[in-house]
């Protein structure tokens, strides 16, 4: 019993770890629960996504192992507006994009397929895409065509 007397007040005389506060521990162990809900968040985002290059699941465009070349790779790592080929803002800020209030007629000159890997479309207008703008497969509910959502119909 002397010798369980003596462990006890041998760690409270800070012989071992300093004790942490309620707080303290509280932080420390949401921070831990945090880390662990962000990995497994990163590891299920990962199984959803589809790579835009060889259309399996898994992996990014950016990584994928089928890539053509490490410049093509380069190339879309770059950002840069499709249509008028500037790098200071995407497509979706472009002016031209909104001149005279209309939308754009589809032409991006700058613009590379993932698909065909030819200038001057996205994969989502390319011909040799079959899927259109559903990766997984699908169409409009209402209409269904490939190239458009339901809510654009």
């Amino acid at each position: 019993m002397a010798n369980h007397k003596k462990r006890i007040s041998g760690k409270s005389e800070g012989i071992g770890k300093p004790k942490m506060t309620k707080d303290e521990r509280r932080a420390k162990y949401t921070q831990i629960a945090r880390d662990r809900k962000a990995k497994q968040v990163a590891r299920e985002k990962s199984i959803k996504l589809v790579c835009y290059n060889c259309r399996k699941l898994g992996h990014a465009v950016s990584e994928c192992p089928e890539q053509k070349s490490q410049q093509k790779m380069q190339q879309s790592d770059v950002k840069i507006c499709y249509k008028c080929g500037s790098h200071d803002h995407a497509l979706a800020a472009c002016p031209s994009m909104r001149a005279g209030g209309k939308k754009h007629d589809g032409t991006l000159p700058f613009a590379t397929c993932f698909i065909c890997h030819l200038t001057g479309h996205l994969a989502s207008k390319c011909s040799q895409n079959e899927k259109g703008i559903y990766v997984n497969g699908g169409a409009c509910k209402t209409c269904g065509s490939k190239q458009h959502r339901a809510t654009d119909c």
